[in-house]
């Protein structure tokens, strides 16, 4: 099986390699746990690979999410970059984001983030129309607000099929994040093929990190919890450290 080496040295050592190619891996977390960063720096190693990678944003702008990752020395301009904000300039059939939150409606001549219908037509087709014959990598971010308009849990278990089966599809290795701070498996992580947890904790009033792989089909990995540190170059995993709970060094 060939592995898709995921930018993180020491999580690439966890998994044999990296993700088994053509896989669809959730990485969950909490607010401000690495999620977005991981799945750049994920995208980013493509990048060095010579792979065409697309980034879907179902929140933030690229702008914003550049401002964040200067630091690490990534130019999302390598990559391609699709918000369906900036995308939009029509509407849609479907429940738009104002229907969701249940706030009153834009006015009609100005393209909002809540004139937007995100649904899974319009997320594929955005896909779709970036692909190309070097697309290698795809990351999504984030599942959770893709499944924000489809409240039936029926509706986002066929959603969510349909998605993987996209994904599958395109011959591409996929990240989808998921927001999470419950223990209890969210449904992408039945379906998915690999599930990577993303820890944060609070002792003493200092931050702690780690990360756990739940899941990973077709391939041994590393069930160990790890230690996790973002530093200026990106994630760290710390994989031959065990992760203990309680006060840090």
């Amino acid at each position: 099986m060939k592995k898709i080496p995921t930018g993180i040295v020491g999580l690439d050592r966890m998994l044999g390699g990296g993700f088994p190619e053509n896989s669809t891996i959730i990485v969950a977390g909490g607010p401000g746990s690495g999620k977005t960063i991981l799945s750049i720096q994920f995208l980013m190693r493509g990048i060095l690979e010579g792979e065409d990678c697309i980034f879907l944003s179902l929140g933030e702008t690229q702008e914003r999410i550049q401002r964040n990752v200067d630091t690490f020395g990534w130019d999302l301009d390598q990559i391609t970059f699709i918000n369906p904000v900036e995308k939009t300039d029509r509407r849609e059939a479907g429940p738009s984001l104002t229907t969701v939150l249940g706030a009153t409606s834009p006015k009609p001549d100005h393209v909002t983030e809540a004139d937007v219908i995100i649904n899974l037509p319009s997320v594929t087709r955005l896909i779709s129309a970036s692909l190309k014959s070097t697309s290698r990598r795809i990351a999504i971010d984030s599942l959770s607000t893709l499944k924000m308009f489809y409240g039936d849990e029926v509706k986002k278990r066929r959603m969510l099929f349909r998605l993987m089966e996209f994904i599958i599809d395109s011959g591409c290795t996929c990240i989808l994040t998921s927001e999470t701070t419950e223990d209890i498996p969210s449904l992408e992580n039945y379906i998915s093929d690999g599930v990577l947890k993303l820890h944060t904790f609070i002792e003493s009033g200092r931050k702690r990190r780690a990360i756990e792989i739940q899941k990973m089909r077709g391939t041994g990995f590393d069930e160990d919890m790890r230690p996790l540190k973002i530093t200026n170059s990106g994630i760290e995993v710390y994989n031959e450290e065990l992760f203990a709970e309680g006060p840090g060094p």
